[in-house]
């Protein structure tokens, strides 16, 4: 069982932390790149007799540092704990990213991974750097007696896999190399929440899934999902209807609409997530659902008036059903 732990630069852990090998970084995707430091981190530690802890910042350095020019997330820090729990990571540190943190002394980091984390290994990237000023490296982990594992660089297409570049296929919307590069198909997970009921207006209600505040990797438009229950509040709640079944067992198909909704009138626009079942009648408020993308229609249109997007909607939901129905063809020959 994986458990999480909240730190700052001054905080404290009130609880026995078992000698742990640990991995730092943004671990934004938890790529097939951090899936491959995290195979290392678990093959030391089984050698080692050590716990596995991943250590994250949230927010994310950039989005503190310079937040109107902090590229978009490609998971939540809720995402990325779900993606190591399974990976079965014994500990997850969720670094509290703040002044006290960016000014922290290399060595007073290095003192947090000793005694807070309680490590005596680390498993890093290239070019590891860290501290105020990213004055910290390998050699002062060294020098403070920590085993130190340097992973090269984990290859896709010849090139290096990174968020950066997972990011930049994201919002292509290109769903397949993004897959590639994450070893699972591209899925944001959120709560519905209750929103402006326009869609119910039109005739097409949707589920309005929580970004928490994020502006998403990936690019703005109308996509085939798979909608699933990520809990038991969720899974009851579809269970009462029926919708048309995904392209993999346990789903519903859907029709998502990501983006800032151009068609809309609105005072302050922000991105949304909204999800339309087809052929599902009912309320899914509270539930926290996993939207698997599984194909791109076409970016995110402007229509001037209600009903030309009733019509517009119409079009893409035909279009989802038509999709499914061939992938259900080709399965069957």
């Amino acid at each position: 069982m994986t458990e999480l732990f909240r730190l700052d630069a001054h905080s404290t852990v009130d609880k026995t932390i078992r000698p742990s090998v640990v991995a730092v970084g943004n671990f934004d995707g938890v790529h097939v790149g951090h899936q491959a430091l995290v195979a290392s981190l678990q093959t030391y530690a089984s050698a080692h007799n050590l716990a596995t802890a991943v250590a994250f910042f949230q927010p994310q350095p950039l989005e503190y540092i310079r937040p109107a020019s902090a590229p978009p997330r490609v998971y939540s820090w809720q995402e990325k704990t779900q993606q190591l729990q399974q990976l079965k990571v014994n500990y997850v540190w969720l670094l509290r990213f703040n002044n006290a943190l960016k000014t922290l002394p290399a060595q007073a980091f290095v003192n947090l991974l000793t005694t807070q984390m309680q490590a005596k290994a680390v498993v890093v990237g290239q070019d590891f750097r860290f501290g105020n000023n990213r004055e910290g490296n390998v050699a002062l982990l060294r020098q403070n007696g920590l085993q130190v594992i340097e992973l090269a660089d984990v290859l896709h297409n010849h090139s290096r896999v990174s968020s950066t570049g997972l990011r930049a296929v994201l919002g292509q919307a290109n769903l397949a190399e993004a897959e590639r590069m994450l070893g699972r198909p591209y899925c944001i997970t959120g709560r519905v929440t209750h929103g402006d009921k326009i869609g119910r207006q039109l005739g097409f209600p949707t589920a309005n899934v929580g970004l928490s505040k994020r502006i998403p990797a990936l690019q703005a438009g109308v996509y085939v999902v798979d909608v699933q229950g990520a809990d038991a509040h969720a899974q009851q709640l579809l269970a009462k209807h029926t919708g048309i079944a995904g392209t993999v067992a346990n789903t519903y198909l859907g029709a998502a609409s990501l983006g800032l909704r151009p068609s809309i009138s609105q005072a302050k626009p922000q991105w949304r997530l909204e999800v339309y079942l087809p052929h599902w009648k009912g309320a899914l408020y509270g539930a926290k659902l996993h939207i698997t993308f599984r194909h791109f229609l076409h970016g995110e249109l402007a229509y001037p008036n209600l009903p030309a997007l009733t019509a517009g909607i119409s079009k893409d939901v035909d279009e989802v059903i038509q999709w499914h129905s061939r992938q259900t063809d080709k399965t069957m020959l």
